[in-house]
Parts: structure tokens; sequence; C-alpha cells
């Protein structure tokens, strides 16, 4: 290799003796320079201390309601009419872990029912509690999801056989694919039940559902078949609410009659029109052997305008028939009939979009038992929905 000539290393150690000597130089930092680096480096700690604040997503509503309970004078029972005013709070979000693992988290005000987050204003003004409703970790890789913990009902929409507000337990899996206008999934599910510290065997779910979705001219198709085998149901006494009477399915005593198998097909058309329609049917049996009253059904339609957005607005109607073992009653709708099984009867509603992430809704509720002593109900709930 050359070397390099000397005065080359002479025009080099005077540089460094000018910038040393003469700071205001060109070739020594300037004030501005510095201050610059310095708030560059304050930024970059910063930023090093809230850096999982841009990995968190955050969610949550807030819900005002007044409802009414209409009973019939000559109900067997329940003859006495009821107002109360409510609330619901849920607050939530997820915790980005990696690109591919979600922690996800939400607290819910309610109590421990797990059909409901709506808290009683009531007792002379006593506090409210909040309980953790969902917690969980979501993988995904590829066509796969995977997810463990306490977590939002993971199947094909359905209230005949989950509430809206029921956060079941357990791990799920999914596989997604699409192609061209045709998606498929296929939902796994094993659910817990109860624990019951040897006393018998644990009451447990395993969940099956098929879902295809087919994108037509005229609007989307998508249909579901599902399988939810509840074992160990038969002998055990499985009430998830101190609160409310024991289950609606046949009891012997206490404890549950018999083992329910639950087959269950849901469609859906959503109708591409000015004004989108959407259609929706459901049949549900119990393919168990013991028990007779073992079907349900309900058929519905949505006609909606945007009603998430300022002066929009949705209507809707469904009518539903639940015979009492068709399905498993303490997971069911809570709202109409006041949940569990052996009822049939209309559920109608218009949701009117105030603002932005403000919504009013008005349900009305017309039902009666499907078999037994009379038990004739209508309720209505007015609700303001705060959306953030």
């Amino acid at each position: 290799m050359a070397r390099l000539p000397e005065c080359f290393y002479r025009i080099l150690f005077g540089i460094l003796l000018y910038s040393l000597f003469f700071p205001g130089s060109s070739f020594a930092e300037t004030d501005v320079e510095r201050r610059l680096r310095i708030l560059e480096e304050r930024f970059e700690s910063q930023s090093k201390k809230t850096e999982w604040l841009d990995r968190f997503s955050f969610n949550g509503d807030f819900r005002l309601r007044h409802e009414h309970q209409g009973r019939d004078p000559q109900n067997a029972s329940n003859k006495t009419d009821r107002n109360r005013q409510r609330i619901r709070l849920r607050l939530g979000g997820a915790f980005h872990l990696y690109r591919d693992l979600d922690i996800g988290i939400r607290f819910a005000t309610g109590g421990t029912d797990p059909l409901s987050a709506n808290q009683t204003l009531e007792n002379t003004a006593e506090t409210k509690g909040i309980e953790l409703d969902r917690v969980f970790a979501e993988f995904r890789t590829g066509l796969l999801k995977l997810t463990g913990g306490k977590f939002a009902t993971p199947f094909m929409g359905s209230e005949l056989i989950w509430d809206g507000d029921l956060s079941p337990e357990g791990a799920v899996e999914q596989i997604s694919h699409s192609y061209g206008k045709t998606s498929l999934k296929l939902i796994l599910g094993q659910i817990v039940i109860d624990e019951i510290s040897g006393l018998s065997d644990d009451p447990y779910l395993l969940a099956y559902q098929g879902v295809v979705s087919q994108k037509l001219s005229l609007g989307t198709v998508t249909l579901g078949l599902g399988y939810f085998q509840y074992y160990n149901l038969a002998g055990n006494t499985i009430d998830n609410d101190p609160s409310n009477s024991a289950s609606t399915n046949t009891l012997d005593g206490t404890a549950h009659a018999f083992d329910i198998s639950t087959m269950d097909i849901i469609g859906e058309f959503a109708w591409n029109t000015a004004v989108p329609i959407t259609f929706f049917g459901e049949y549900a049996t119990n393919v168990e052997d013991d028990p007779s009253l073992d079907e349900a059904w309900q058929l519905g339609l949505k006609i909606n305008k945007k009603a998430k957005t300022t002066l929009g607005w949705q209507v809707r109607y469904l009518y539903r028939l639940v015979q009492q073992d068709a399905v498993f009653a303490n997971w069911a709708d809570s709202d109409l009939h006041n949940g569990g099984t052996n009822y049939k009867g209309h559920e109608m509603g218009i949701d009117i979009g105030l603002r932005k992430g403000i919504i009013f809704k008005f349900t009305h509720f017309i039902s009666k038992e499907e078999r037994g002593p009379k038990d004739n109900l209508e309720k209505s709930q007015f609700d303001l929905n705060f959306i953030f």
C-alpha cells in the first residue's frame, strides 16, 4: 500500500489544533447544533419511555338505559310491572406485543353476571363495581388464529345460543381463507363451563362451526353450520349468577336433567339495495335422545342506513321460539322474555345516530311461555349509547 504524503498528516494535525483553540469555527459544534443535539437526545429518551403507548389500542362505551317491564295480571306468577334505570360502562384495549401477538383486556360494570354488564341504579346511591370482563392472548400466523383466556364469542352471531354480553373462557382455533368472492372459516372451541373441585366431572363445551360467505351481484350470502356439545351437564347444578333462579332447562331437583348437544344452522343474506336490507334465519335442535322439547328457531330482518353516523338509522325485527332443552339456557339471550328457554316472542327496534359515536336505541319485546303456566311479558328499553 502506498504511503500518504507527509504534508497530509501536517494538514490534518493543523485542523485539529485549530478546532481546539477556535471553537466557534466551522470545524467545531456550534451553539445551535449543540442545542439541537440535546433536544434529539431528550426526545429519543422520552420516546423509549412511552414506546409501549404506541403499541396499545384503546376502546370503550357507556350506556344509559331506562327499562319498563309490563306483566299480565293474569300470569301464574311474575304479575308486577317493573321500572329501572341502568348504566353500563366497558373499557378495554389490546397491547400489540408483537406483529402477530396481541394481549387483550376489558373491564365492565355489572357484577359477576356473565350475560349482562348492566348496573341498576339502586340502594341509596351505593358505589358501583367494575369486574374483569375479558383477558386473552391472540396469536395470528397465515390462515390460523389462536385465542386463549376469556374472550368475545368467536362464532357466527346468534343470540339464540350466545348472549351478546357473554365472554366465554377457554381456547379457540380459527382457520380462515378467502378465494375470490368466497370466504371460508372453520372455528373450533374448547370452552370451560365450571370447575367442581373433584366432586363430579367438570362440565365443558366442545364447539365446531364452519362458515362460508359468498359475494353475489345482489348482495352477500353467509351460511354457518355448528355443533355445540356440552359435556357433564346432567347431574350438575350450574347457576352462573347467584342473583338469578336456576337454569330454565329441565332440572332434576337443582341439577340439569339432560346433557345438551345442539346442532345449529344459521343463514344471512345482505341485499345491496340503496338502503341495505339483511335477512337472517336460524334453526337449532338438541340431538341428545332424552329431551323431547328440543327445537329452537328465529327469523328476522334489519334495514340499515348508516346507523352509526349522524342521522343514520336502523330498523330491526325478529320472531323467535325456544323450547325448554333446545340450547344451553345459562348462555342464551337474556333480553327476550328475560332470557333462558321455554318462550316465544317478538323483538323490534330502531336505532338513530345522533352524532358520530352517539346512538339512541329503542327496543320493544313481546313474549310469552312456549309451554306451561301463563307468563306474558312486554318490555321496552330506551338506550343512549356513547362509543369512544
